[in-house]
């Protein structure tokens, strides 16, 4: 009896997978021969909206000043289109979330080869546009924590602020959710309080508060920067 091999379908069009409950893998996404940009998180097909100007010329600008910052460094930084395989819900070894962030700096050159990146940046950078606010705030948030990407930069055009994301020592992004609020709904440094368990953990706070500005006080403990 002849052994018979599975044929696999080649895949030229975006309808053919865009509906599917199919979870897909890296392995999937790169045997593809449509041309339109899509990104897998889980196993799921998202496709991307083509950016707007105000979008790209964020994007020209940002990648000037990368350019210049590390020049000489041993980081090196990818703008769009660059595939970074998460390591988040691998399957049977196989990558199922695959991004292409708008702009992505990798310290660790292991993590580079010749088909984009496999592993967490240690920054990632995106700009909102009106197709992809949902995912960027949400689920691109919740899969780049889970990776541990160590910074997360999410550039807003309309209301002109920039979030910056830290990871924290738990392995979670602390927010500068009090400079969104501020801007949002014109609230003073005295309507925040920030609750944490330890000393040790108020570095991650403070390094994220003094970043963006914002003055602070310490309750019940000693700041960082006044410990001996």
């Amino acid at each position: 009896m002849k052994n018979v091999k599975e044929v696999k379908e080649k895949v030229t069009e975006l309808s053919q997978v865009c509906e599917s409950t199919v979870e897909y893998t890296y392995d999937d996404y790169y045997d593809w021969l449509f041309t339109e940009r899509v990104e897998l998180i889980f196993g799921k097909v998202l496709p991307m909206a083509a950016p707007n100007r105000i979008h790209q010329t964020i994007a020209r600008n940002l990648t000037g000043i990368f350019l210049l910052f590390f020049k000489g460094k041993p980081c090196e930084f990818y703008p769009a289109p660059f595939d970074v395989r998460l390591p988040v819900g691998i399957k049977k070894g196989k990558y199922t979330t695959v991004v292409q962030p708008d702009l992505s700096v990798f310290c660790d050159q292991e993590k580079l080869d010749q088909k984009g990146a496999k592993g967490a940046p240690d920054l990632v950078v995106e700009i909102l546009s009106p197709g992809n606010s949902r995912r960027d705030m949400k689920d691109k948030f919740e899969v780049y924590e889970l990776a541990g990407v160590r910074e997360y930069w999410i550039f807003h055009p309309i209301d002109s602020f920039v979030l910056t994301y830290l990871l924290n020592e738990e392995g979670k992004f602390v927010a500068d959710s009090i400079k969104e609020q501020q801007l949002r709904n014109h609230y003073a440094n005295k309507d925040f309080a920030i609750l944490y368990r330890t000393n040790a953990q108020s570095r991650a706070y403070e390094e994220s508060l003094r970043k963006m500005g914002i003055a602070y006080k310490i309750y019940g403990g000693v700041s960082f920067y006044q410990r001996k």
